[in-house]
């Protein structure tokens, strides 16, 4: 039965990848190519949410609406969602930038892809989201609440934060930091790096630690807020 205590869904996860290599795919041009900023042109920061769950669409339009104004939204999401729960999603997100991206890595393809725009159209600032749910967590949805809250809760304060100090390069939730040793966690994680991607960050230093095969963000590791 799965979970197995060491190799986890791998099951479920290769079936799950044999189904979906002859699934039906959305054309990259059914998505929306940029931002459709308001009259005051681009944000000073773009939110990444990579939107795997359809049924999480309305929630995360709920959650992203006080971001108006302080924040412009890039959505990727599997594509292999059916084109109903796209038009459900542009309905949704009508000034959001939407890409039908391949789910590879889980969020981790979507994000670099992601990323690479927000870099090249110019954001000083992003937030990096996902869909985090679990299914197979009893508490599932109180992670993902946990990561979320953190983050969007006071997000001015949070862009403020990394306007003003160019030495911090990412702000996690604290819920995220986890040791090292800790069960399903890289052997590696010696400094409590989050172990969700998710959070606050610079493009630049986010691809300067890319480059360097380690999460260093601009400086020393922070986490909050």
């Amino acid at each position: 039965m799965e979970p197995d205590r060491w190799f986890g869904h791998a099951f479920g996860q290769a079936l799950r990848a044999a189904l979906e290599a002859d699934a039906p795919r959305l054309p990259a041009a059914s998505g929306r190519p940029d931002v459709v900023s308001g009259p005051t042109g681009r944000a000073p920061a773009v939110v990444l949410l990579h939107l795997y769950y359809p049924d999480l669409i309305e929630e995360f339009a709920d959650r992203l609406a006080a971001l108006d104004g302080l924040a412009d939204i890039a959505i990727t999401f599997p594509d292999t969602w059916t084109p109903d729960e796209l038009a459900r999603l542009a309905a949704a997100f009508p000034r959001a930038r939407l890409a039908p991206t391949p789910n590879v890595g889980r969020d981790i393809a979507p994000f670099i892809a992601a990323l690479g725009w927000a870099r090249q159209a110019g954001y000083p600032l992003f937030c990096k989201l996902h869909s985090k749910r679990s299914p197979h967590l009893a508490q599932g949805d109180a992670w993902r609440e946990a990561l979320l809250s953190p983050l969007l809760g006071a997000p001015a304060a949070a862009v403020a934060q990394l306007q003003a100090n160019a030495d911090v390069g990412l702000l996690a939730a604290g819920a995220t930091r986890t040791r090292l040793g800790t069960h399903g966690v890289m052997h590696n994680n010696a400094g409590g790096w989050p172990c969700s991607p998710a959070g606050w960050a610079s493009p630049m230093a986010t691809t300067r630690s890319f480059r360097r095969g380690r999460c260093s963000g601009a400086g020393r590791r922070r986490s909050g807020p």
